[in-house]
C-alpha cells in the first residue's frame, strides 16, 4: 500500500514538466494552442492530468512537449 508521503515515478515525472512548463512562463492553456502547429496536440486537460501524476504522456505527445519547452 503506498503511503501519503511516497512520491511515484509519475508524480515526479509530473512535477518536473510543471517546472519545465513555468520556467518558460507558459501557462496550459498557452501550450495548448502552441501545440496546434505540432502532429500531436496536447490539452490543457491533458497536460494538468500528467502534471499531478494521474496520466503519463505518449511518446508522441511527450516528443510535442520536448519541442514546446
Amino acid at each position: 500500500m503506498r503511503g501519503a508521503d511516497v512520491i511515484t515515478g509519475s508524480e515526479r515525472f509530473g512535477k518536473y514538466l510543471r517546472r519545465l512548463r513555468e520556467g518558460r512562463h507558459l501557462s496550459l492553456e498557452k501550450v495548448e494552442e502552441l501545440s496546434h502547429d505540432h502532429p500531436e496536440r496536447v490539452t490543457r486537460s491533458h497536460l494538468s492530468r500528467v502534471e499531478n501524476g494521474g496520466s503519463l504522456p505518449t511518446l508522441p505527445r511527450l516528443m510535442t512537449l520536448s519541442r514546446l519547452y
